[in-house]
């Protein structure tokens, strides 16, 4: 019996299989976002699980779902995939159980417990990709009070003084349709202080907010970011946190979702907390 696990991100999705405790060779595949896009993906994920008997599929993906059936109901890349229902798609698929949580959270939980992250009081995952998104954990799970992590979206000034979700300001795509190109190919260093100065104004409301011991971060956009930069930018405000705050990079790199995914299968004990009735 072995565990399907995957990963669906803006753009790119992640697939392995789980055998005898083992993870095999992750498939990278580009994310389709056309309306049959998600059909091709259950294609592909039978591919990966070669006939094995699939006991469990577990994974993380983008977008807001509701339900018992996991039906995708925001997302502003995968518009097409709105409606679908997720979970109830991959059990008739793969005749087994399966738990869907959000793409972030399965990263935050890789590196908590196999990466650079902490298992014991509290951790923030912050991921600057495609998107952005903060996660708490307490004590190495997801924070059971917080329904939905959209802290992206929270709204800070851009350089004119006006009201800007911080996802709008620093993600991938809001750099890409500013400057028509992919962030990894801008070298301007004024940029990339720009942006690191918005993600430090993100980071200080969030660390009020949730008070963490160890602050985690990943995502593709994250490689280019300055971490001593970002520390830089947070002194020059009041500290009011009790203790020293922990600035790490994550450890794990595109395979964190993954390794969410895999340390969730391996403790059935926490499912209900990752599985909507």
């Amino acid at each position: 019996m072995s565990t399907l696990l995957f990963d669906i991100g803006a753009t790119n999705t992640r697939l392995a299989l789980l055998q005898e405790g083992h993870m095999g060779t992750v498939v990278h595949i580009r994310t389709d976002h056309a309306h049959d896009g998600f059909e091709r993906l259950i294609a592909q994920m039978k591919v990966v699980a070669a006939g094995e008997r699939i006991a469990q599929v577990v994974g993380g993906m983008r977008a807001q779902r509701e339900g018992r059936e996991g039906r995708l109901i925001l997302d502003v890349n995968l518009t097409a995939w709105l409606g679908i229902p997720v979970r109830r798609r991959l059990e008739e698929a793969f005749g087994c159980p399966v738990w869907v949580e959000n793409d972030a959270v399965m990263a935050a939980l890789g590196e908590a417990h196999l990466g650079a992250g902490i298992a014991r009081g509290v951790m923030a995952y912050v991921t600057v990709s495609s998107g952005v998104n903060f996660v708490r954990l307490v004590d190495g799970v997801a924070d059971p009070t917080i329904a939905r992590f959209e802290l992206g979206k929270q709204l800070i000034g851009d350089e004119n003084g006006r009201p800007v979700s911080l996802e709008a300001l620093t993600s991938g795509v809001a750099m890409q349709r500013q400057f028509g190109r992919l962030p990894a190919s801008i070298r301007n260093e004024h940029v990339w202080l720009g942006e690191t100065e918005h993600l430090a104004r993100g980071l200080y409301n969030m660390m009020l907010y949730w008070a963490p011991l160890r602050v985690v971060f990943g995502g593709s956009m994250m490689k280019d970011v300055d971490l001593p930069q970002l520390r830089s930018d947070l002194a020059a405000w009041p500290a009011v946190w009790p203790h020293e705050l922990e600035l790490v990079r994550a450890k794990l790199g595109d395979e964190a979702g993954l390794r969410g995914a895999l340390w969730l299968s391996r403790h059935p004990e926490v499912f209900e907390r990752y599985s909507p009735t």
